[in-house]
Formats: structure tokens, C-alpha cells, sequence
């Protein structure tokens, strides 16, 4: 029999157990991975734990059962010899239900005092049809544990995450680490040393500065990584260098006199002070700090410990301390936090500055000649103090300061700004917002550099007609009182993106219906444009037939659906669940595809593409790059199984990259003879946009048809997928979701599937597919989804999908596709 064990202690495991681990370097677990259990295989485990000595087990126990039974049924008590003591051992049992499958369980739990204050505990369980036969191997177990007398000074694993939960134990004492005192060294550039160690600083990589791009002062201070390694081997990353071994730090609000000064407390890795955030550059990435920084007297200092959580042998005390040259640094980069803290430093070298304390500005301000950036911010994030809450005028001389390219307000009432804003020939951006703005003055919509103008959750009833801003790309309106635009807004050249909800609009011009990026709630699209879909380049639209889409489409199908719905009890929801269920084609991935057989349905890989239809490329800044392949579909393949793609030939899916998703679908229908196999283009002849991008392993598919319902998750805006027999869905949280893990298969979301509803945390694919080219969102179907699997990641383990609309798909017309992706 195969022993487990820790520094600290040793179990033996009978080979029914099969399965042997340590998790944490303390916990020991045990468990069969034979199949035939209804919920979970037997399972055992032993860990040391710490909790406080007048934690009894009874309370432990009681703990336990409360935390993973429902209705918990004692059927066993009594005591074993474990380490020559005496063990209380408790068995319950409790019915668990998991996948629509139940089982009752049989529940082992055990304790041993270690004599020292720490003892062990033991848990085990297995279903109740083999209780007989594991109860003996669990007691061998548990009966067979040694110890060398130590213990953990602070192990981890489930036991001690508890500890704290635990009826009446005691909260675990924190402990005080002793911060060494602020003592920089009498002469020198600096010094760090690690429990009392010294360890040189890598000079030439250590620097104070104040980057003009991000206006707070930055520190690195770099140490030299082979005696940090030499010190103890498992502190350094085996990829750290000179250059990137040390700490990186930044800070803000700690000009005094042209001095840096301040002092902030960190704790595993964190402060409460978000005026300085801290980064560990080159350590093993699990090490964290707490301790302080101080900067003083022109010297910058870590005092403080640097350890591996929950384990006391990864703990060393760290003291450094970095001279910094005060004459380098440039002053008029840095973003001054408050007037006060301007005190000291040359008006000329004050270009950004953000004020918040209340009331008129003062007179200080407008001796800022050189001042760029403006920034309006209360102390009160969450609202305003009382002085705040009158609405005030904006003083007009800050026409006065002409150097200034940024103005911000928030949350500071202003009934309107001043009209001599409009001096502000430098001004690009403008941001008022929870402002009680009222009105602006014309000047406002005149300036001839502003790029960005944010007037966002105010009390605008409406914007001057005069509008000349010839620079401006973004125009924020969000929650004001607005109930139409001027159409001189069109006027500007260069507007990209408009934001509009949450407005009560009673007209505006078709015009803004045209801008790239249009902010508006579809409702109110729909309310006031013509929203018709013009048809793909402009062609208009044919008639198409809906019922194929759904699931009444199949009625050998529709039988199956409906003998699922009744078997799972839920025969009163059928009409609104075949309402919303649509008939999908799905594909199983199968085996590596060797290219074997020319124009046959496959994901990733390379395209058989053939010679009348290049491989598709885009310009990307000057330089030609290749779209991604994702996937060709062999229609002829595809037929028996749905009725309205095209009957023969090969659709081709590609994207121009994983941050915009352009998307470009060919069609191809001609004899595969024509076809030039994937296997003979080089990748190296196809540069994406990413170079890092890995191309995909070509894979074959098994093809089925199934059904596929709607999540409700985001039915507040996705009514669309819930007709008239199924609003009962919306108006019921869950119900939905319920019956879909018991009516879907719990792996179609690792699918890529045809014609199916994709889970999205906001607007469906029809619906994000309407909202960029016209149309409603049923007039739209999936044409694809391509899920995260077979070598495809679409970010965080998304889905990709790509959307027609059913007139272009009818028409054979793949020119004018949607594509877009929802990850997590």
C-alpha cells in the first residue's frame, strides 16, 4: 500500500484509493477514480489544522454538517485511537442532488489533539450503497496517520479557511510585524538590505522622475537580482534582469516646497490611499508587501516585509532606501490634487491642476498663466457637500487662461458657462457632467480645436443651432431633457461617436442615424428614424420564409422536444417554449483534419479556396494583412439539415482581427475541382494582424440538428426573443433558465452551432447586428457561432458569431454580415 505524506505527517492509502495528492503542502486527500457513482466518488482527506485550542470538535463537526448537508441524519457516534488518543467519530448521512441525479450520502468526520494546541482533523464521505465497503478502508486511513511532532506555522487548505467562521472560536490573533524607522543612510545614493543583508542597488535602472504622460511622480527602484538570488533561490523569477528586478512605484499629492513627501501604509500588497500603488517587478509572482513608504528630505524608502501569503518560511524584512536627485525633476509635468498643494511651486510651472475644494474659484487659479489641464472635482465622490449644492457661476476669466487644452467639472452645480469659454482657442476637451448645467453659451459650440465635448447627466433642454466645431469626434448628451438636435450637428466633419440615451426625444433628423457610433436605445431608434433595412450594398429586400428558422420547422424534431419537455415535468410551458425554440444545426468536433478531402466542412486551419477567389487581405496602416480563417462550410453537407442556406457550393468565414472582428464571408459554388487545398498555402504568406496570433489546427466536425432556447438573462433587452406565448418567461426570473438545464444539453455552449440563440450579458446577436445596420432584430438570424474550442480562444473563452439578415441570406448575399463576440 502506497504511503502520502508532508514534512509534518504520513498517511497509508489502500489501493482502492487510487488517486493520491497533497494540496497546500499539508492537506493530504485520497479518492477513487473508478466510475459507477451516482454523484461523486468516495473521498477522503486529512489536514493539520490551528484552530484556536478552544474550538472543540463538536463545534468543528457541527460546522461541517451545517456547511454541506440540507437534512442531516446522525446514524453514528463513537471514538477511535488515533496517535494514541482517543478520536470522537461521527457518521450522518444526507440526500444530495447534482445534474438532475440523487444519491444518499454518507458523512465521516474525525478529530485528534496534537497535545501542542494544534490538532488534525479528518472528512470523508461516499454514497450510501458503498458505506460497507469504504467505512473500513476510511477508519484504516485515518488510523494509520503519523507525526513527527511539527507543524505548519500556518497551513492552509479548506480547514483553516474556516477558522474564522467557526462557532465560538476565537478570531486568530494577528501579528504585529515591527516596521524598522525611517533611516536613510548618512551619504551615498541609497542602500536595500534583506533581513539585515546588504544587496546593491542596480544604480544605472533606478530613477525619480515625473513622466510628462502621466503627471505623478514615478520611482523604480531596481536591486541586483543574482544576490537577491543568492540570498534565497525562490524570491527571484528565473526571467528577472538588472532592469526589471526591483519595485515600481507611483505617487500623487506629495508636492511640498518642490520636495516629495508623504508616507503610506501597504498590506499584502494593498493600500487604502489611491494616492500610491506599488508593483513588484521580477519576484516570484506570488510575494507581496506590507510595510510603508516614506519620502522625505529628498530620500524615498521601503521599510517593511515581503512574504508569500499564509506561509511564514517566505517571509524576509526589507530595507531600502533611494537618494533622489530633486533638481531633475519637472515640476510642470506633474497633475497637482488641490490648490494647497501648489504652495511652493513656480506659477509658471503649474499645468495641471485639479481643485476641490468648493465655492467660487480663487484668485491663486488665474495666476496659473501656463495651466493646460483644469480639473473641477469635489472631495465628495458619491455627491455633494452643502456648499455645493446651490448652483454657482463659473467665473468668466477663465477665458483668461489661454493655454488650456483640458476642462473638466463634475458633480459641482453650474446653471451655465461662462461665453467667454469660446477664448479657449486651445481647447480640445470638455467635460461638465452632474452639473445641473441649464444651458451653453453658443461660443461653447465654436471652438476650433475641440475633439471631445461630454455634457452628460445635466438639465439641457436644448443646444444653440449655430454649431461650427470642425475638430470635434465625440459628443456625450446622456440624461439631459433634449428632445431634438440641430441639424447643423451634422455639420461636423469629423463626429465619430454620439451619445444620446436616456433623453426625451421627440424628432431628430434621419442624418444621425449615419454617424459611425450612435448611442441610443433601440425603442427610440425605432420611434424616430426609418429603421428599415435597405438590403446589402443598398439592393432592398425579398420576401423570406420565417418558419424555417424555427423549430416547428422539423416535426420529427418537434416530437422529440416535446417527449423531453413532458419527461421533465414541465408539459404546462410548451407552447411558450416552442414559441421561442429555434431549429440549430450543431457541430461536434471530431478529428484533426488531414486536408484529405477538398471543400468539406472545417474549423481553423486554412481555407480550400478556389483559384477564381483570392485569399482575402486588408490594409492595416500601410501594411497588407491577411485575414483570420475561421471556418468554411461545405452546403451540400449542411443540407438535410436546415433549409435555408444554399444547397451546394461553400460558404468561407474570416475575421481581420481579435480586437475589431471585421468580419468577411465568401461564397463559393462550383465544382470541388476547382479548389485549391488549405494544405498548400504557406501562413508565412499570410501575415496577420497579430503576429503572435497562433493559427489554428484544421478540425473536422460532426453535424446534428437540435434545438436551441433563449437565455433570459438579459431579456430587458432582448425581448425580441420572447413572443407573445412566451412573455411568461420575462415575467417569471428564472423560470427559463431552470428548465433550459434540464432541456439542453449542458455542453452546447462548447459548440459551434448554426441558427441557435447565444448567451450574451447584454444585447443579443440579432440585436447588436440591428443597432449597426437597420432593421429589426428578428429579421436577423445567427448564420454562425464559433464557441471557444479546437484551438479557437475568443478572449476570455467567448463565443464568436457571425449574423445575416434573412433577406440577404435568401438572396444568397453574404456581402453585408455582422460579426461581433461576447466573452465573459
Amino acid at each position: 500500500m502506497p504511503e502520502l505524506g508532508t514534512a509534518t505527517h504520513h498517511l497509508t492509502i489502500p489501493d482502492s484509493l487510487e488517486k493520491t495528492y497533497v494540496v497546500f503542502d499539508c492537506l493530504l486527500k485520497a479518492e477513487t477514480a473508478k466510475a459507477g457513482h451516482a454523484i461523486q466518488c468516495p473521498e477522503c482527506s486529512v489536514v493539520p489544522s490551528n484552530y484556536p485550542h478552544n474550538t472543540s470538535f463538536e463545534q468543528w463537526a457541527a460546522f461541517k454538517i451545517e456547511t454541506y448537508c440540507e437534512a442531516p441524519q446522525q446514524v453514528a457516534n463513537e471514538t477511535l485511537e488515533v496517535l494514541g488518543k482517543e478520536a470522537p467519530w461521527r457518521e450522518v448521512t444526507d440526500l444530495w442532488s447534482w445534474d438532475g441525479k440523487e444519491a444518499t450520502v454518507h458523512y465521516f468526520l474525525s478529530g485528534v489533539p496534537t497535545g501542542l494546541g494544534p490538532w488534525f482533523c479528518f472528512q470523508a464521505f461516499c454514497e450510501a450503497d458503498v458505506v460497507d465497503t469504504y467505512r473500513p478502508i476510511f477508519r484504516e486511513i485515518w488510523q494509520s496517520l503519523t507525526w513527527n511532532g511539527e507543524m505548519p506555522a500556518d497551513p492552509e487548505g479548506p480547514a483553516t479557511d474556516m477558522l474564522a467562521t467557526l462557532p465560538g472560536g476565537d478570531e486568530e490573533p494577528s501579528v504585529e510585524l515591527e516596521l524598522p524607522p525611517f533611516a536613510p543612510p548618512a551619504q551615498g545614493p541609497g542602500i536595500a538590505r534583506f533581513d539585515d543583508r546588504e544587496v546593491s542597488l542596480s544604480l544605472d535602472h533606478c530613477a525619480a522622475v515625473i513622466p510628462e504622460a502621466f503627471h505623478e511622480l514615478s520611482l523604480n527602484l531596481r536591486l541586483k537580482p543574482e544576490e537577491a538570488r543568492a540570498f534565497h533561490e525562490d524570491v527571484v523569477s528565473e526571467f528577472a534582469s538588472e532592469d526589471s528586478f526591483g519595485f515600481r512605484f507611483t505617487f500623487s499629492g506629495i508636492h511640498e516646497d518642490g520636495v516629495p513627501t508623504g508616507e503610506f501604509s501597504f498590506e499584502e500588497g494593498k493600500s487604502k490611499d489611491s494616492r500610491a500603488r506599488f508593483w513588484l517587478d521580477g519576484w516570484e509572482y506570488s510575494f507581496e508587501f506590507t510595510g510603508k513608504l516614506v519620502l522625505r528630505d529628498g530620500w524615498f524608502g521601503v521599510l517593511g516585509f515581503l512574504e508569500k501569503p499564509y506561509d511564514d518560511h517566505h517571509r524576509f524584512r526589507i530595507e531600502a532606501y533611494l537618494k533622489m536627485d530633486l533638481a531633475s525633476l519637472d515640476w510642470s509635468h506633474y497633475r497637482f490634487l488641490s490648490l494647497q498643494e501648489t504652495n511652493g511651486a513656480a506659477p509658471e510651472q503649474v499645468r495641471f491642476l485639479q481643485v476641490s475644494e468648493p465655492g467660487p474659484l480663487p484668485d491663486q487659479l488665474f495666476s496659473f498663466k501656463n495651466l493646460r489641464e483644469l480639473s473641477l472635482h469635489p472631495s465628495y465622490p458619491h455627491g455633494r457637500s452643502e456648499e455645493q449644492q446651490a448652483p454657482t457661476e463659473l467665473d468668466p476669466r477663465i477665458g483668461e487662461l489661454s493655454e488650456l487644452a483640458v476642462f473638466s467639472l463634475s458633480n459641482r452645480a453650474v446653471a451655465e458657462l461662462p461665453p467667454s469659454i469660446g477664448k479657449l482657442l486651445k481647447l480640445q476637451r470638455v467635460s461638465v457632467v452632474g452639473a445641473d448645467l441649464e444651458a451653453t453659451p453658443t461660443e461653447l459650440w465654436q471652438l476650433p480645436a475641440l475633439e471631445s465635448l461630454c455634457l452628460s447627466h445635466n438639465k439641457l433642454a436644448s443646444i444653440p443651432d449655430d454649431i461650427q466645431l470642425p475638430s470635434l469626434r465625440y459628443l456625450a448628451l446622456e440624461k439631459n431633457s433634449l428632445s431634438t438636435l440641430p441639424t447643423s450637428l451634422l455639420k461636423a466633419p469629423n463626429l465619430k461617436r454620439l451619445l444620446l440615451e436616456d433623453n426625451p426625444w421627440n424628432s431628430l433628423d434621419q442624418g444621425f442615424l449615419d454617424i459611425e457610433d450612435l448611442r441610443l436605445e433601440q425603442a427610440d431608434r425605432m420611434r424616430l428614424f426609418d429603421y428599415s433595412y435597405p438590403g446589402a450594398n443598398g439592393s432592398g429586400v425579398v420576401e423570406w420564409d420565417d418558419s424555417v428558422f424555427k423549430l416547428t420547422a422539423d416535426v420529427e424534431l418537434q416530437k422529440e422536444f416535446e417527449k423531453k419537455v413532458l419527461s421533465c415535468g414541465h408539459g404546462k410551458y410548451l407552447t411558450p417554449l416552442m414559441a421561442c425554440a429555434r431549429k440549430s444545426v450543431k457541430f461536434t468536433l471530431a478529428e484533426e483534419d488531414d486536408y484529405s478531402q477538398l471543400g468539406r466542412t472545417r474549423f481553423g486551419g486554412m481555407p480550400d479556396l478556389p483559384e477564381s477567389l483570392d485569399y482575402p487581405f486588408y490594409d492595416s496602416d500601410g501594411s497588407p494583412c491577411a485575414y483570420e480563417f475561421v471556418a468554411q462550410l461545405n452546403c451540400q453537407e449542411l443540407a438535410p439539415f436546415q433549409d435555408y442556406l444554399p444547397r451546394s457550393g461553400i460558404l468561407y468565414f474570416f475575421i481581420d482581427h481579435q480586437e475589431s472582428f471585421g468580419p468577411k464571408v465568401l461564397y463559393f459554388d462550383g465544382p470541388s475541382s476547382a479548389l485549391i487545398s488549405g494544405s498548400k498555402f504557406d501562413p508565412e504568406q499570410y501575415p496577420l494582424f497579430d503576429e503572435y496570433t497562433d493559427r489554428t489546427e484544421p478540425h473536422r466536425v460532426n453535424i446534428e440538428k437540435s434545438w436551441s432556447l433563449p437565455s433570459d438573462y438579459a431579456g430587458y433587452c432582448n425581448g425580441y426573443y420572447f413572443p407573445k406565448e412566451a412573455q411568461i418567461f420575462l415575467e417569471h426570473d428564472d423560470l427559463l433558465h431552470d428548465m433550459t438545464e434540464e432541456l439542453v444539453d449542458s455542453e452546447s455552449h462548447r459548440r459551434h452551432e448554426i441558427n441557435g440563440h447565444v448567451f450574451t450579458q447584454h444585447e443579443g446577436p440579432e440585436l447588436q447586428a440591428a443597432m449597426a445596420k437597420r432593421g429589426q432584430p428578428e429579421e436577423w438570424i445567427t448564420l454562425l457561432k464559433v464557441a471557444s474550442i479546437g484551438g479557437f480562444c475568443w478572449w476570455d473563452a467567448g463565443d464568436l458569431f457571425y449574423v445575416i439578415h434573412k433577406s440577404d441570406l435568401k438572396k444568397g448575399d453574404f456581402s453585408n454580415v455582422y460579426c461581433g463576440m461576447e466573452s465573459s
